[in-house]
């Protein structure tokens, strides 16, 4: 996974850093990265793509089975489970997110409804 560098991103970025609305101050950015994997990112791929495969054999019935991502037995799901870790990964070095659970993950279905749980959140 790697850094792209995108104008149009960093403009949204300093909008979003230190942006005061009443009485909370927003400190956000927006950034791409490629999904291609390669060294670290392909090491880790690896090694949790065995981790689950050994979870889901060794007990088909647990929670591994599904998520709120899909079921963990699609490998398209699994893949964007790891995308996900190594995207927070590259974000933010100094933490390792490796350690992450299926469940600690949820899909949104409407862009609507994250758009006013924000806005909601930064006006209370």
């Amino acid at each position: 996974m790697k850094f792209l560098s995108i104008d149009q991103l960093e403009i949204v970025t300093s909008f979003l850093s230190g942006r005061e609305v009443g009485d909370r101050i927003i400190d956000g950015r927006l950034e791409a990265f490629s999904c291609k994997r390669a060294g670290e990112d392909k090491k880790l791929s690896k090694v949790l793509e065995q981790q689950y495969a050994e979870e889901l054999a060794s007990s088909p019935s647990s929670a591994l089975g599904s998520s709120p991502l899909g079921p963990l037995s699609d490998s398209g799901t699994r893949r964007l489970l790891i995308d996900l870790i190594s995207t927070m990964n590259a974000s933010f070095p100094d933490h390792d997110f490796s350690a992450l659970r299926p469940d600690q993950f949820c899909r949104e279905l409407h862009l609507a409804q994250v758009r006013g749980a924000m806005l909601l959140f930064c006006t209370t």
